[in-house]
């Protein structure tokens, strides 16, 4: 495993390795959404979590269950599974256990569209059609009107949802909302 993988100090004082900041603030925020209908988790259960990009959601369900659920962590791109199995060994790997691969009903060998500036964004099925992309610039522009202070993250977008150059107007509305 590479020695140059960086770590950062979550909100709760946990540290983690991680391959974007911008990402990782991003995702921490959104982990209690996961629970908002309802989902409930108890000490001593057990939670797959298929496409685990580097281990945020899994981290957070080990913590929510008092360190002891017995979790098994997919993640089928390589440099975001070694940062997944780095965050792994640094917790339980007895209780956590990360396989370097996708889950599907037949064994098959698939190619990823993979954005390392943005790991969650990456999938086996991309949709670079134009009604995908003005789908997708919709909900992240959308999104960015209620919450400037990631607005940075905008840059790490893969290039199906940035704006096209045609509207910079709209994009330095945008980025004027920071200052």
């Amino acid at each position: 495993m590479s020695a140059l993988i960086p770590e950062i100090t979550l909100p709760n004082g946990v540290k983690i390795f991680y391959q974007n900041k911008d990402e990782v603030d991003f995702l921490y925020e959104e982990m209690p959404l996961y629970f908002k209908n309802g989902i409930e988790l108890h000490e001593g259960d057990t939670v797959f979590d298929v496409g685990a990009n580097i281990g945020l959601f899994t981290l957070f369900v080990y913590q929510l269950c008092n360190n002891n659920a017995n979790i098994y962590a997919f993640e089928p791109i390589p440099a975001t599974f070694e940062v997944l199995q780095r965050n792994v060994q640094r917790f339980n790997p007895g209780k956590i256990k990360a396989f370097s691969c996708g889950l599907s009903q037949n064994s098959k060998t698939m190619t990823f569209a993979f954005y390392p500036n943005s790991t969650a964004w990456s999938t086996i099925y991309p949709d670079d059609s134009k009604e995908q992309r003005n789908s997708m610039k919709k909900v992240v522009l959308d999104n960015l009107k209620d919450a400037p202070s990631f607005i940075r993250w905008l840059r790490w977008l893969p290039p199906f949802v940035r704006l096209p150059k045609g509207q910079c107007a709209e994009r330095n509305r945008l980025f004027s909302t920071t200052k």
